[in-house]
């Protein structure tokens, strides 16, 4: 069959994309090989015809060196000089002994002799001196047949491969020998003789046209026949990866900041940054649907320039943990709690020393419920307090013990203040988290970045959402 007129570009893009195509066939070398290089899997010089060349080399040099070696041709006078004195006739260094008695040269033919010049060459180092990367190779499934791990290595140490004249078996043994060298192999094919082959690959593609037994030994069937579908298939399932990888990191990004709160109110003595009902407001309200809408997010055509990942490669790995927890983490958390000090510092003029023993939940009791040593620090708070008692008559009449439980919960609103402060700038890191997340190598400001309006959308319904709770009345 002719080959579609989409497999070249396609070709060329696993080849973008790191992935080593290979032609496995049951035709005639020469023709696989010609189909190769029209195709785009052979670019490479064949390591059969390199070796060639340099065998006829090796001939001509050492057919010259022969040749220099031979003796130059005695002058007229030296032979004259060979010749005996004697009257007998003189045995010439060439002539045939027959029956004990010498030949007479004058009766004999003239023989023609031939010299033939042979090159050995080690078959273990016939190779010896090639860069077996910058070659391609085509292998029949008679030379399969002789192979030992040494032929293997050999030939797969090359670039580029093409199989030909192969049997099932052997098709099943070129899978193999490629997951022993830890390559993830998709096997293509839609006959029987294909079925063992895709079986005993990482991906069995089998072909919508091709035989039900091809369809039960592959995981993936293409229904239009089409190799462009692959290539398709790749870049979709590499977008797929990469906008998990990034939802992942969006996701994790707030742990710190919801967590990180309760661990300092109980070390340090100081108001809870965040309520439990404020983390269920950001997982299930402001950051929802804006980490949804990542997965919408389109890729560049980079992605396609990327070397395959490796098969120990996880979703979750360790820098994807450094750049949720430690990177973005640790951002959102410092500038939410600068909010949430802000409040009080620069607010109502309290400083951090002052705040230390508001205890967690004390400031939404009521002031006789307090022990004793929470009452002493509300009644000192309330004297730090010129926003409290300045309407109210003075520190001394308003701080009065029968004017304790006003501002308690006077104090608890201000907590509530502070809070407000600390959940608007984690939700608003998030959501600048969220832009910055729709590409990992790309600038936000990158003309080539496309529009994800479902992304807008849902930052919209996030920040009204997050003014709802904060600016609503109770």
């Amino acid at each position: 069959d002719p080959p579609r007129p989409t497999v070249p570009g396609a070709i060329k893009d696993c080849h973008k994309a790191g992935i080593h195509v290979i032609m496995v066939t049951g035709d005639h070398p020469e023709t696989a090989v010609a189909i190769s290089k029209s195709l785009g899997p052979i670019t490479l010089p064949l390591l059969s015809e390199a070796k060639k060349a340099r065998d006829q080399e090796r001939l001509k040099g050492s057919l010259a060196t022969k040749s220099e070696e031979k003796p130059a041709a005695k002058k007229v006078e030296e032979v004259k000089a060979d010749i005996p004195a004697s009257n007998e006739p003189a045995a010439f260094p060439d002539e045939t002994v027959k029956g004990g008695k010498a030949e007479d040269p004058n009766n004999r033919s003239t023989n023609h002799v031939t010299e033939t010049t042979v090159v050995e060459i080690d078959e273990k180092d016939e190779y010896e001196g090639f860069d077996l990367s910058q070659y391609s190779i085509v292998v029949t499934g008679d030379d399969i047949t002789k192979f030992d791990q040494h032929d293997w290595d050999r030939v797969l140490s090359c670039k580029e491969h093409c199989f030909a004249r192969t049997q099932p078996e052997q098709k099943q043994m070129i899978v193999w020998r490629l997951q022993e060298r830890g390559q993830i192999v998709a096997m293509t094919g839609d006959g029987v003789n294909d079925a063992p082959a895709l079986k005993a690959a990482n991906v069995g593609v089998a072909v919508g046209s091709g035989t039900a037994v091809a369809k039960e030994a592959g995981q993936i069937i293409i229904a239009d026949d089409d190799f462009n579908s692959i290539v398709v298939g790749v870049r979709e399932g590499r977008i797929i990866f990469e906008n998990l990888k990034k939802a992942v990191t969006f996701v994790i990004s707030h742990a710190l900041p919801e967590l990180l709160p309760y661990v300092l109110a109980f070390a340090l003595n100081i108001p809870l940054a965040i309520e439990t009902i404020v983390i269920l407001l950001i997982d299930l309200g402001t950051d929802m649907l804006p980490g949804i809408t990542i997965a919408y997010e389109s890729v560049d055509d980079r992605i396609m320039s990327l070397p395959p990942r490796s098969a120990n490669d996880h979703l979750i790995s360790p820098k994807m943990l450094i750049l949720g927890y430690l990177f973005a983490g640790v951002q959102i958390t410092f500038f939410a709690y600068w909010n949430f000090f802000w409040v009080f510092i620069v607010g109502y003029g309290y400083s951090f020393n002052d705040l230390r023993g508001a205890k967690q939940g004390t400031y939404r009791k009521e002031y006789v419920d307090l022990d004793s040593e929470q009452q002493t620090y509300y009644s000192n708070l309330c004297l730090k307090s010129p926003d409290f008692y300045n309407g109210r008559g003075g520190a001394a009449a308003a701080c009065a013990q029968g004017n304790m439980g006003e501002f308690v919960s006077w104090f608890g609103d201000v907590v509530s203040e502070a809070q407000a402060a600390y959940f608007i700038a984690l939700s608003v890191m998030q959501l600048a988290n969220c832009l910055s997340r729709r590409q990992q190598i790309m600038s936000l400001f990158d003309p080539k970045q496309k529009l994800n309006w479902r992304m807008l959308l849902s930052m919209l319904f996030s920040i009204g959402f997050m003014c709802f709770f904060v600016y609503v009345p109770k």
